[in-house]
């Protein structure tokens, strides 16, 4: 369903000292190089696009085999660490129907308690700084639970507001996961099933950001079925989770067909 387009790509090779602390005690001795096992999770992530002073927060995450994934720009990456702790990137870009390459190059570095991975893209439209942080041993486990999300709008054929109970199971290292749970419409009998979220997933910062997709089905929208063209749909979202148990924050959502296009949108309250 998606298309590879080359583009043309000069790859850069940054000096990524800049990208330190900035106001560290400059004591090399306390910086070190981890291990990729050490360095396997989800992190917050803070990108600099190419012309902007303001960072853009998101979620990152790094497995064994040093695969990077960014939400902004949302990119996918894959290179080789070093004995020095630099690695090159290369991937490409998901989410859109054109699928560009990606370029890049990275440095990872413990640094009082916190794990750090600082990039450079060097590819428009994804020209770039980034950096991930994580505690060294944070453990997100604690973010396991059963979460109540209220759609404002629900992208199913009635429009109307919705609820999803989900129950996530969350490893330490952040990755996440939910059994299949029905999209309702309240009402006195209980709730009317008006779609349904499968195959779940989420990756979880230290700081309770998240990004959350999934499998949208709805059977009155032709365009979701994954017997069509153009299906199954999938919904994602991004924000950040409620803190303890009674606390609630909101987010957005989007529903995209099998080609990428938007066909429903709109806010999630959650509710922990």
């Amino acid at each position: 369903m998606t298309r590879l387009r080359p583009i043309a790509i000069a790859v850069v090779f940054l000096t990524l000292a800049a990208c330190g602390d900035g106001g560290g005690s400059g004591n090399d001795s306390a910086v070190r190089i981890p291990s990729e096992a050490e360095l396997a999770g989800t992190y917050d992530l803070a990108t600099t696009f190419a012309g902007s002073s303001q960072p853009a927060l998101g979620v990152a995450s790094a497995s064994v085999g040093f695969d990077l994934t960014l939400s902004v720009p949302p990119v996918t990456m894959h290179g080789t660490l070093d004995k020095n702790g630099t690695v090159a990137l290369e991937g490409t870009n998901f989410g859109s129907d054109a699928r560009e390459f990606v370029h890049g190059r990275a440095r990872v570095e413990v640094r009082a308690g916190v794990l750090r991975i600082l990039g450079a893209l060097d590819d428009p439209p994804f020209e770039a700084t980034f950096v991930m942080e994580r505690p060294v041993g944070s453990d997100l486990t604690g973010t396991s639970g059963p979460y109540l999300l209220r759609l404002d709008r629900s992208p199913s054929s009635c429009g109307c507001s919705t609820v999803v109970h989900l129950d996530l199971t969350v490893a330490a290292g952040g990755t996440g996961s939910a059994p299949d749970a029905s999209e309702l419409f309240p009402d006195e009998g209980g709730g009317l099933v008006v779609g349904a979220l499968t195959g779940v997933s989420v990756l979880i910062t230290p700081t309770g950001r998240f990004t959350m997709s999934a499998r949208y089905d709805n059977p009155p929208l032709e365009f979701c079925a994954p017997t069509t063209f153009g299906g199954p749909c999938t919904f994602s979202s991004s924000g950040t989770l409620p803190a303890h148990p009674g606390a609630s924050t909101s987010a957005d959502f989007v529903v995209r067909d099998g080609l990428t296009v938007e066909v429903g949108a709109g806010t999630i309250a959650i509710v922990r």
